[in-house]
């Protein structure tokens, strides 16, 4: 069980400490390469891009495949990514960030249908300690890769740092594989009963809308919550800890809502977290004061970490078998990261619209609302 648990844990920080590399040391980037603002902001939309277009390939793939040769296969992709982003200069910064996309996306269709699969007793556990990972892994990252910088001299070995992660990720996974033979039997979208999973009916669209709209707000808060407190208050503080404080806090939800989801009504539980952001947000945007700004920050955080949760839950436990989950998330994250792209450019052009941040925290709030109606269908039976 250690083998497993040890490689959940490293697959998790390898799917997204290298996408954390990239923010903080933009600045360091855009001088030494000298790219263009529009440029590096491509840096993060571009892997969100090819997580959409990736999953339902991934999903297919599962099939045909074993997990013992997929995993260590896009492990491989994110690694050499990381290479070539760190030492070939503007083309190696953009063809490895588009391995990075390429192999991250198929381990995030992956890696649901793999625990639904290998560990279908645990599957609350399980899921719970992937999806913490994962976020532990975002928050310490944005935190750590500045000091690595200038620790190790510059950008590039802080960004090379982190193949160290995925090559023991690499060496994990297949040490289990060797260890614990795991695969799902079935093919196609049935299961033992017979009974056809229609990836299509509306609460599967619901699900995918739960996710997407989780994903939307997600990457609209990571790109443009700090810039919005900075507008609205004098921070005596870095606007980048508001972000590194949502994301710690959001580890408690995390690994909560997986495990208490095997019990929980999952209507009441989905919806509420989302709709738990809409008083965060509203603090943070109008309270006027940094008590509120941390109090609603604190609150997005609970939100956003519990939804993201449970929008990977839902994927986990509508699916009959591995591959059902698969399709199933894998239609997600298509729906998803589509919207996550499209989110902080649209919430850039409300405020270019209107001048003023209040109708960019409106909006949000609306769509959370969108979100805990979605969920209400989602946490529904079939």
């Amino acid at each position: 069980m250690w083998l497993a648990i040890a490689s959940i844990i490293l697959i998790s920080f390898s799917m997204r400490a290298p996408m954390g590399t990239v923010g903080p040391l933009v600045p360091e980037i855009r001088q030494s390469l000298g790219i263009s603002a529009s440029s590096a902001g491509f840096l993060t939309t571009l892997p969100l891009l090819l997580f959409a277009f990736c999953a339902p390939i991934a999903g297919r793939l599962i099939s045909k495949v074993s997990f013992s040769i997929l995993l260590p296969s896009y492990l491989c992709l994110v690694s050499i990514g990381v290479v070539l982003r760190s030492n070939l200069g503007v083309f190696g910064l953009f063809a490895g960030t588009a391995l990075i996309g390429v192999g991250t996306g198929c381990l995030n269709a992956t890696m649901p249908a793999f625990i639904r699969s290998c560990f279908s007793k645990r599957i609350g556990s399980m899921m719970g300690l992937y999806s913490t990972a994962m976020t532990f892994s975002s928050a310490m990252i944005a935190v750590l890769v500045q000091m690595m910088a200038l620790w190790m001299g510059g950008w590039r070995p802080a960004m090379m740092s982190v193949v160290s992660v995925c090559i023991l990720a690499i060496a994990f996974s297949c040490v289990y594989f060797g260890h614990d033979s795991c695969s799902e039997k079935a093919n196609g979208f049935k299961d033992a009963s017979g009974l056809e999973f229609k990836l299509f009916s509306f609460k599967n669209v619901c699900i995918a809308l739960y996710m997407g709209l989780q994903s939307l707000v997600f990457y609209s808060m990571l790109t443009w919550y700090p810039t919005i407190a900075t507008s609205l208050y004098e921070l005596p503080f870095k606007s980048g800890l508001l972000i590194t404080i949502m994301q710690v806090i959001s580890l408690v939800p995390t690994f909560l809502v997986p495990v208490l989801s095997q019990k929980a009504n999952l209507k009441v539980m989905s919806s509420f977290l989302a709709l738990l952001f809409i008083p965060g947000i509203l603090l943070a945007g109008f309270g006027g004061s940094y008590t509120l700004l941390l109090l609603g920050t604190i609150v997005c955080g609970f939100s956003l970490g519990g939804s993201f949760s449970m929008a990977i839950t839902f994927c986990a436990v509508n699916g009959r078998t591995a591959k059902d989950t698969a399709a199933l998330t894998s239609f997600g994250q298509l729906i998803g990261y589509i919207l996550a792209a499209a989110g902080p450019v649209g919430i850039g052009l409300s405020f270019d619209l209107f001048g003023s941040w209040s109708f960019s925290i409106v909006l949000m709030a609306v769509l959370s609302v969108a979100m805990g109606l979605a969920g209400i269908i989602a946490g529904g039976k079939s």
